[in-house]
């Protein structure tokens, strides 16, 4: 599992 793939949800988390 790719760290900056869990950044991105992350990030896509807080911008919906």
């Amino acid at each position: 599992i790719d760290g900056s793939t869990d950044v991105t949800s992350a990030i896509d988390g807080v911008m919906n």
